[in-house]
């Protein structure tokens, strides 16, 4: 692949294409027939190729016109990219050839299997990301121009993709939006649209049915422009155009790549698949399937522009990252908050007089209006002004499950407790929401506890010390049923090092907070991760 300064420009001249609507097929099917590779040969050397359904049907009619008299039979079959990335990490024999569609994966593969990673080869077409507008939709004001991520992901944008596990433009456009987030409202836009795309995505046929349609139910989409021009070829009365983000639209770029085998691809066999898939032929090809192609015009009736920008691919760690979050989100939470309660809680942090129980409260009410009903969320107040320490916000015996509105109430009497002017049994109550969720793990759910400190451990009538509840919470730790512990620090008078122990036994994050604005956003940051930590790095 060229490498070049971002942002970059796709800077493409020369030669001309006509595009047309090559069809695809099924995931994991094999696009040859049963018919003898070549009749004149005794016998023929049989090459698997995995490739992306997208450009497999090209490769699959370029190797049949290159196998005559070569003894070379070539069988391409489509399987996605993180189908193959999922194989290839799982240590399973892989293809003898297989053809990724984005370095993601190629990254994603060389980390886990290091001096066996996949050796590279060419590099045959790339297409950029954008999302795809119905012609019903083109006149919408998100629809022109070139509008920020958090824009495209607002809630009055008609906007779905498919399962990212089943479209790389899908993990890199979200991948990217995540490289994007700036400000606490970035992270809260993305967050509610992963929530929202998680419960809409789309089969692939359907989604291109209601782009069809007219703007009540048509919907915008992440799409190559290889996609788009597929499609535009069997809809010339009602195409879709194109916006790339302001950030610039990813890129898919279908790289040649060769599985570690411990019997390498005859040097025969390579040579003429890289000769045929680099070929003037080839490029055309190619061109005329909807990709770009080195020293080409970009296809025919692509809405895309010819010098689109392109924006930085995301890291490997971004794309785990965006995945996880897509996995965690896409079930619903159990979540426990543990929330500080003591007196210094009610002291005012801003100009406005408002208090860290206030910010508390803005945060709940808006994570109960953008949660699925059928997730579940509790929480508990500690204080040592409290009986026992700590109190349910819910009926006084069980913190999950609380119907909704009743805790809205609870959430909103929380100030009555801080009014009592209590310390803080950070220790004990920890302990308490921890132990209730490993005992009550439901597998169905991302199991988690959320605590909200604004100060040390201050408890002389309590049972745990810190060496103790670190002991506690090992021992409950079972990584077949994980339950994480974020813990957000509400001010500089907590014990970081405690909270950040805390957090680790179980394998979980911790958060510091130095402005009242930041609430909200370290709160949605750490729900987007609540079941997976970050990677390091």
């Amino acid at each position: 692949m060229s490498s070049g300064r971002w942002p970059k420009r796709v800077a493409i001249a020369g030669g001309t294409c006509v595009a047309l609507g090559l069809g695809v097929v099924g995931a994991s099917s094999v696009l040859k027939g049963n018919e003898p590779a070549i009749a004149t040969c005794a016998s023929s050397t049989t090459v698997r190729v995995a490739a992306p359904a997208a450009i497999a049907t090209t490769v699959d009619d370029l190797t049949r016109s290159a196998e005559a008299g070569s003894c070379i039979d070539y069988q391409v079959s489509t399987v996605s990219s993180y189908d193959q990335d999922q194989q290839l990490t799982s240590g399973a024999p892989g293809p003898d050839v297989w053809i990724s569609d984005s370095s993601l994966w190629t990254q994603d593969v060389s980390t886990a299997l290091g001096s066996s990673a996949p050796s590279p080869g060419p590099t045959i077409a790339t297409s950029p990301v954008v999302v795809a507008v119905p012609h019903s939709l083109k006149t919408q004001r998100w629809a022109t121009g070139t509008p920020t991520w958090s824009a495209l992901l607002a809630m009055d944008v008609p906007l779905t993709v498919l399962n990212p596990q089943a479209s790389t433009p899908t993990i890199m456009a979200l991948a990217d939006a995540n490289t994007q987030i700036r400000t606490d409202n970035d992270r809260t836009t993305y967050f509610l649209a992963m929530l929202r795309l998680t419960r809409s995505a789309l089969p692939r046929a359907e989604l291109m049915t209601h782009a069809a349609e007219g703007s009540r139910t048509a919907r915008a989409f992440v799409a190559s422009e290889q996609e788009i021009v597929a499609y535009n070829s069997d809809h010339e009365t009602a195409p879709l155009s194109a916006v790339a983000p302001a950030s610039g639209a990813a890129q898919l770029t279908y790289q040649v790549l060769y599985p570690h085998r411990s019997t390498p691809l005859p040097d025969k066999a390579r040579d003429l698949l890289e000769k045929t898939l680099t070929s003037s032929d080839a490029k055309s090809a190619f061109c005329q399937a909807g990709f770009r192609v080195p020293d080409s015009n970009p296809p025919a009736g692509s809405p895309v522009a010819a010098d689109v920008v392109l924006s930085k691919a995301p890291s490997d760690r971004i794309r785990t990252s965006t995945l996880t979050s897509w996995n965690d989100l896409g079930r619903d939470d159990r979540m426990l908050v543990a929330v500080d309660a003591s007196g210094s809680m009610g002291d005012p942090v801003d100009a406005n007089g408002t208090s860290r129980m206030s910010l508390f409260q803005g945060v709940a009410r808006l994570a109960l209006a953008a949660l699925p009903q059928t997730g579940q969320m509790g929480a508990l107040a500690f204080s040592t002004a409290l009986p026992g320490g700590y109190k349910w916000f819910s009926d006084g015996v069980r913190p999950l499950p609380v119907v909704k509105g009743q805790l809205l109430k609870a959430v909103g009497d929380a100030m009555s407790y801080v009014q009592q002017h209590g310390d803080t049994p950070l220790y004990d109550a920890t302990w308490a929401a921890y132990d209730y969720m490993t005992k009550s793990y439901d597998p169905k759910y991302v199991n988690a506890v959320v605590v909200l400190t604004d100060g040390k451990n201050d408890n002389p009538d309590g049972t745990l010390d810190l060496s103790t509840l670190l002991g506690r919470l090992k021992a409950a730790y079972n990584k077949d049923k994980p339950v994480k512990i974020v813990t957000i620090s509400l001010s500089r008078e907590t014990d970081p090092d405690a909270l950040k122990s805390i957090s680790a036994a179980t394998g979980g994050l911790f958060y510091q907070v130095d402005k009242p604005e930041q609430i909200t956003g370290v709160f949605i940051d750490a729900f987007l991760h609540r079941g997976t930590p970050l990677p390091a790095g």
